[in-house]
């Protein structure tokens, strides 16, 4: 690892932790739904690994911090004291996930089977981090037609806006990326 990676590994984790802090207290001062608060650090995390490509030489500092960030997913979930300061943005809902832990290690995936085109990285997180958040938020307050599907109800309307910002994270950077 080059001294670049290391302070953009060391930048991103302090940012995460900071990005944590400020939308549980947010959450808990009851500035903020518990399910805004999740795709609020969920948005935040995911628009800040769009940089990774710039910021980190190759796979290993990402695989680092995914690896850190999912213990420290861990330890939220399991250590009270943790969950308290930094998991009330992510906890706060009554429904178990495990997208949290997830979520940094697919990124890591990503990046490291996208190899040097940037395109191949830029896409998968968009449509993860924006078009999820963007039908979730839609489907959960405006969607007025359900149906089942298979973890869950969705909605229509948060089902075509997921599939519209998809298209549009897709087809941006397809535009303005590459030849």
């Amino acid at each position: 690892m080059t001294p670049r990676d290391l302070s953009g590994l060391f930048g991103f984790a302090a940012a995460l932790v900071i990005l944590l802090w400020s939308v549980t207290r947010l959450a808990r001062a009851g500035k903020v739904p518990a399910e805004t608060a999740r795709k609020m650090v969920h948005a935040g995390t995911g628009i800040a690994c769009l940089a990774f490509p710039w910021i980190f030489s190759g796979p290993i500092p990402v695989a680092v911090l995914a690896l850190l960030a999912t213990g420290g997913m861990l330890a939220v979930r399991v250590w009270p004291r943790a969950r308290h300061h930094l998991g009330g943005s992510l906890h706060g809902v009554a429904r178990r996930s495990v997208g949290a832990l997830f979520f940094p290690i697919a990124v890591a995936v990503g990046f490291a089977l996208a190899g040097p085109r940037k395109e191949y990285f830029l896409i998968p997180v968009l449509v993860l981090t924006i078009s999820d958040a963007l039908g979730a938020m839609v489907g959960t307050r405006y969607g007025q037609s359900p149906y089942l599907a298979w973890k869950g109800n969705k909605s229509i309307e948060g089902s075509v806006l997921f599939f519209l910002s998809a298209f549009l994270c897709c087809h941006l950077v397809l535009l303005l990326g590459t030849s």
